[in-house]
């Protein structure tokens, strides 16, 4: 079963550990993205963009900047930062 999401109708399929410092590799290629667009964007360790963090986090499924942009878009990614519920049995987040 999976968790309910916010708001009713979403589920969670899909979660993703981040540190609290996300380390971008400047010096790893991803597609799509060029050197001038980081600087463009100011990308560094405390800035990041949702398509670009996406292909980071999970690079098999967006494994281009357009792939990463395209799921913004139609509303598939949500993000919910926090606990997502309590837990009935211990009362504790979960």
């Amino acid at each position: 079963k999976l968790p309910k999401g916010v708001p009713d109708g979403f589920y969670v399929i899909q979660q993703y550990f981040v540190p609290s410092i996300v380390g971008l590799d400047l010096t790893k290629t991803y597609d799509g993205i060029s050197s001038g667009e980081i600087e463009r964007l100011d990308i560094d360790n405390q800035n990041v963009t949702l398509p670009i963090a996406l292909m980071m986090l999970d690079p098999k499924t967006y494994p281009s900047l357009s792939r990463a942009r395209k799921a913004c878009r139609k509303g598939t990614i949500l993000i919910h930062r926090g606990p997502l519920g309590i837990d009935e049995n211990t009362g504790k987040e979960s």
